[in-house]
């Protein structure tokens, strides 16, 4: 009986990663709708502050399928001590500042 509820646990698990959305790079066929220099813009004025501190090492355009019209733009900053910050900023110019490690992507 144990056995047979560790094979159903173990294949919903499967199940649900399998089907759990995860971001992909935006496709290189189409401009993204928020162009890089403005999502930048959206990105430096969430950090406030911060942007004496932190510099941007890295920059990529995301959304969930490649038929998707909508996306985000995600930078990540650091600063000299390795102290990771990402603004993450979706395509209608919204701003969401994250720290600590990151849980996707």
């Amino acid at each position: 009986m144990k056995c047979i509820i560790l094979v159903i646990a173990a294949l919903v698990l499967t199940i649900g990663l399998a089907f759990a959305e995860r971001p992909i790079s935006w496709p290189d066929t189409k401009p993204p709708r928020l162009a890089m220099p403005d999502a930048y813009a959206c990105a430096v004025t969430a950090l406030g502050t911060a942007t004496n501190q932190f510099y941007c090492i890295r920059a990529g355009c995301f959304c969930y399928s490649d038929t998707s019209t909508d996306g985000w733009w995600k930078f990540e900053f650091c600063n000299t001590n390795g102290t990771p910050k990402r603004v993450l900023v979706s395509f209608d110019k919204k701003a969401r500042v994250e720290d600590g490690p990151e849980v996707y992507q």
